[in-house]
């Protein structure tokens, strides 16, 4: 494994790789195996039975009315939900990519015996019109299949980095007392890379911050699974700034060939095992009526109905 770096600079650099397709393919094998790995290495009820009684003791009932701080629970139950809605895109592309591919291949079937592109003007001027009309309209049929499906993937990528990124929020609320201040606090911004570095703060043996050293329970912080969270966690990342800022994104086949073939089912997998680990730590305090594998499983159920019905 390789660090990838959270920076803009770090994924130029992989990019300027002529292999670069493939080292995020084995990243995202040896990352997501890491992950199921040390998945059941989490601690249940870790948020109920260590961080919200410091939270009670730091955060009096007196003294949050006075300063209207949001409520605990409601300010760990906002990014659950969150996750939760942002997780539901990811249900619904994953169902709507194979037709998408189907209808794709048939608009490609029906036009393959077509010129593609613009064409030299004596060249249009000798076609008739039915070839023509055929070479406008599949020209415009296929580009648009093509963005199509480009584009499909890029709200796949994008939403299951913040789905990702909600649900390690609540992980890290539900973990690290420092963040959980942070996040209750109304006027802190918490950014990506904070995120990132206390899920690796959590994983440390030696921590070398103040607020780390002052914490009461930072001896029970030394969990080395945090850190295959954050590994996955900046897989996506990468992922998404590729897809945000990157033209290797729209042009490069072999990259639109591993989100398809590889990554949006692999990393679907990752999300629901990092859901998983989420209301483990929340048990007992916070409950989801319906896991992300839960629901992923009750939409296949229900699209088979329907079309029993139809």
């Amino acid at each position: 494994m390789i660090n990838l770096g959270l920076s803009a600079k770090s994924i130029h650099s992989i990019l300027q790789r002529m292999d670069w397709v493939k080292i995020y393919k084995e990243e995202l094998i040896i990352r997501l195996l890491g992950l199921e790995e040390v998945k059941n290495a989490f601690p249940e009820r870790r948020f109920i039975n260590l961080i919200k009684p410091q939270l009670d003791i730091i955060f009096p009932k007196e003294f949050s009315k006075k300063s209207k701080i949001m409520d605990i629970r409601e300010s760990i139950r906002r990014w659950m939900i969150i996750a939760n809605l942002k997780s539901f895109s990811l249900i619904k592309i994953l169902d709507q990519i194979p037709k998408e591919l189907s209808e794709s291949a048939e608009i490609c079937s029906k036009y393959s015996d077509i010129p593609i592109g613009p064409l030299d003007s004596e060249t249009v001027r000798q076609m008739t019109h039915e070839k023509l009309k055929k070479w406008r309209e599949g020209n415009i049929a296929l580009f648009y299949t093509g963005v199509s499906i480009t584009n499909l993937l890029g709200i796949f990528v994008s939403e299951l980095f913040f789905t990702i990124e909600a649900m390690c929020r609540a992980i890290c609320i539900g973990s690290c007392l420092n963040f959980a201040v942070k996040s209750i606090l109304p006027d802190i911004t918490i950014q990506h890379n904070e995120i990132f570095k206390t899920l690796k703060w959590l994983a440390d043996n030696e921590k070398n911050s103040v607020n780390c050293k002052l914490c009461p329970i930072n001896n029970e912080c030394n969990i080395n699974a945090y850190s295959k969270i954050a590994e996955i966690y900046e897989l996506f990342y990468h992922m998404r700034a590729i897809k945000d800022y990157r033209a290797e994104f729209y042009f490069n086949t072999e990259f639109k060939e591993f989100l398809l073939n590889e990554y949006m089912i692999q990393s679907f997998k990752a999300a629901c095992i990092i859901d998983n680990i989420m209301n483990k730590l929340f048990l007992n305090y916070l409950t989801s009526p319906l896991s992300l594998a839960a629901q992923k499983r009750r939409n296949i159920k229900d699209l088979i109905k329907i079309k029993k019905k139809l």
